[in-house]
């Protein structure tokens, strides 16, 4: 029987419709055009773990980097994995190496890779976002949003973090 990730979710990029299942041992990405109405699949790299990563959308290709990420001495760099022709089955690496305020400001936290914006930034999220980390694969700079106004009324605050969302399309014609 075959297991979808919670983790991985699902994700849509030019009409193809991308999310991992997992059965005992076997990992596949699971791909399904909306044009045509046919499902492919393709495997993953061995040495990586699907389940346990979020897809994103690189550049217009299908990516996945971990989901969660420890900041710690260690962990100076951001490794994706990207996905560069689906019918071979080939994957590339691409790593990117994280500034030192990643190193200052997110110092032992936990963060949830959340997805990839419009404007091509990472955005990572703790467990009770009261911030946000933005980091942009372009200039390779990292920046924190402090999110204000929810938590006054809860010692933990929940919030889901929706990228890319626009509560109402006339509010964007007053920019």
């Amino acid at each position: 029987m075959w297991e979808t990730s919670s983790f991985s979710g699902g994700l849509c990029i030019n009409g193809v419709l991308y999310y991992t299942a997992v059965s005992d041992s076997v990992q596949m990405l699971i791909c399904f055009d909306f044009r045509s109405e046919k499902y492919s699949f393709v495997k993953p790299p061995p040495e990586r773990n699907l389940k346990m990563e979020k897809l994103i959308n690189f550049q217009g290709k299908l990516a996945s980097v971990r989901s969660r990420i420890f900041d710690s001495e260690e962990s100076l760099s951001l490794e994706i994995l990207i996905l560069k022709d689906p019918k071979k089955h080939e994957w590339a690496i691409r790593i990117f190496n994280l500034p030192p305020m990643w190193k200052d400001g997110a110092a032992g936290k936990y963060l949830d890779v959340v997805g990839v914006t419009a404007t091509n930034e990472l955005v990572l999220s703790p467990r009770f976002p009261s911030y946000l980390y933005y980091y942009n694969f372009v200039s390779e700079d990292i920046s924190r949003v402090d999110i204000r106004g929810i938590g006054a009324f809860e010692k933990e605050p929940r919030a889901h973090v929706i990228l890319n969302h626009v509560e109402d399309a006339k509010i964007m014609e007053l920019f």
